[in-house]
C-alpha cells in the first residue's frame, strides 16, 4: 500500500466518523426537545388543573372554620359580612336579613349547619340573579332592533306617499296644458264663411278624434295607477306578512336562547328521574313542596318543573308551574327556587293547566340537558 492510498483511507475514516458525531448530537437535541414539550404540556395541564380548584373554591365560599375568628363554633355578622361582601351586595341582604332567615336558634349568630345553609343558598341567590341579568341585557338589545325596523317602514311610507303626490301634480299639469291648446284652436264668430264652417267642421271631427284620444290616454293612465295602486298594496301586504313571520321566528329563537343562558349549568347536567321527586325550598330555606313531574310547553318548547305542595301522601294538594330559569341546583340533590312564596301562598295560586305541557320521561331522556337540546 502506498503513502497515497493511505492518505485516502484516513481521510474517509475521518470524514465517516465527522458525520456520525453530527448525527447523534441532532439526535439529542430533538430527543431534548420532545422531553422539554412533554414537560411544558404536564405543567400546563397541572396549573390548568390548579385554577380550575381555586375557582370552584371561590365560588363555594370559605368553610366554617376560616370564617369562625374564635373557634367557639359560632360566626358573627362581623365575620360574615367581610367574607361575603360582594355577594350580600348583590343578593341585597343585610344583617337583619341573613339573621331573620338563617339563625334559627336565635342566638344572633350561625354554627356550623346554619352558616352552610346561608352560603349555599346565598351564592344560588347570586348565581340565579347573573343569569336573569344577562336575559334582560340581551331583551334590550332586541327592543332596540324592533324599533329601528319600525323607524325604516315609517321612511319607506312617507316616499311612497311622496311619490304619489308628485304623479297627480304631472297629471293636472298635463290637463292645463291641454285645455290651453284647445282655446288656442278657436277662432272669434265675426271671421267665420262658409269656408270657415267647413274647416270649423273639419275642426270638429279632429277635436273629436283627439278628445276620444286623449280620454283613451286618461283612462289607460287611470287604470295603469290603479294597478300600481294595486301591486304597491300587494307588495306592502307581503312585505308586512314576510316581517312578522320573521319576527315570530326570532322571538322564539330569543326565548330559547334566553332560558339556555338563564338555566344553572350543574341542574342541566342532572338525570331527568332524579329531578322528579326534588325537595324544592324558597329563597329563605323553607321547604314548599316536590317536583312532580319535568315538562315542556307545547307551544313555545320551554322546559318547566311542575312543583307540588301540600297533600298527604302524595295525595291531593297543588300544581304550580315553575320554569327551569328560576331553579337551581342545592347540595344533596335538593333544588332552590328564587321565590319568597310559603306552602300556603302557593296554595293560593292558579293551578297548572297540564293540557299546555307534555311530560318529559325519564326513559326517554337522560338529562335535563338532553332535553333541551332534542327538543
Amino acid at each position: 500500500m502506498n503513502a497515497d492510498t493511505t492518505k485516502k483511507l484516513k481521510l474517509s475514516w475521518l470524514t465517516a466518523s465527522a458525520v456520525g458525531v453530527l448525527m447523534a448530537a441532532a439526535q439529542g437535541a430533538v430527543a431534548g426537545d420532545e422531553q422539554l414539550g412533554d414537560q411544558a404540556k404536564a405543567d400546563k395541564a397541572q396549573n390548568q388543573k390548579m385554577e380550575h380548584k381555586m375557582d370552584q373554591q371561590a365560588q363555594a365560599g370559605p368553610a366554617f372554620d376560616k370564617v369562625d375568628s374564635d373557634n367557639d363554633g359560632e360566626a358573627r355578622w362581623n365575620d360574615i359580612e367581610p367574607a361575603f361582601q360582594e355577594q350580600l351586595s348583590k343578593a341585597n341582604w343585610n344583617e337583619q336579613n341573613v339573621l331573620d332567615q338563617f339563625d334559627t336558634d336565635n342566638d344572633q349568630a350561625l354554627n356550623a349547619d346554619e352558616y352552610e345553609n346561608f352560603k349555599s343558598i346565598l351564592m344560588a341567590h347570586v348565581q340565579a340573579q347573573g343569569g336573569q341579568q344577562q336575559g334582560q341585557m340581551e331583551q334590550g338589545q332586541q327592543d332596540q332592533q324592533q324599533a329601528q325596523q319600525g323607524q325604516q317602514d315609517q321612511q319607506y311610507e312617507q316616499q311612497a306617499q311622496l311619490d304619489e303626490g308628485q304623479q297627480t301634480q304631472q297629471t293636472q299639469q298635463s290637463q292645463d296644458q291641454q285645455s290651453q291648446f284647445e282655446q288656442g284652436q278657436q277662432e272669434p264668430l265675426g271671421q267665420q264663411s262658409e269656408q270657415a264652417e267647413l274647416e270649423q267642421q273639419d275642426d270638429g271631427q279632429i277635436q273629436q278624434q283627439r278628445d276620444q284620444g286623449f280620454q283613451t290616454d286618461q283612462d289607460q293612465q287611470f287604470e295603469s295607477g290603479q294597478q300600481q295602486d294595486q301591486q304597491y298594496q300587494t307588495d306592502q301586504q307581503t312585505q308586512q306578512a314576510q316581517q312578522d313571520q320573521g319576527f315570530q321566528a326570532d322571538q322564539q329563537q330569543a326565548q330559547a336562547g334566553q332560558q339556555a343562558q338563564d338555566i344553572d349549568s350543574t341542574l342541566l347536567t342532572m338525570p331527568v328521574d332524579q329531578v322528579t321527586k326534588a325537595e324544592v325550598v324558597n329563597s329563605r330555606g323553607e321547604e314548599i313542596g316536590k317536583v312532580s313531574e319535568v315538562v315542556r310547553n307545547n307551544s313555545t318548547g320551554e322546559l318547566g318543573l311542575v312543583v307540588r305542595s301540600g297533600g298527604i301522601l302524595g295525595i291531593g294538594g297543588s300544581d304550580t308551574f315553575v320554569s327551569l330559569g328560576e331553579v337551581s341546583q342545592m347540595e344533596e340533590g335538593r333544588l332552590l327556587w328564587d321565590t319568597m312564596l310559603s306552602k300556603d301562598e302557593l296554595a293560593e295560586m292558579p293551578e297548572f293547566d297540564e293540557t299546555q305541557y307534555s311530560e318529559i320521561s325519564g326513559t326517554e331522556y337522560a338529562t335535563l340537558e338532553d332535553a333541551q337540546e332534542r327538543g
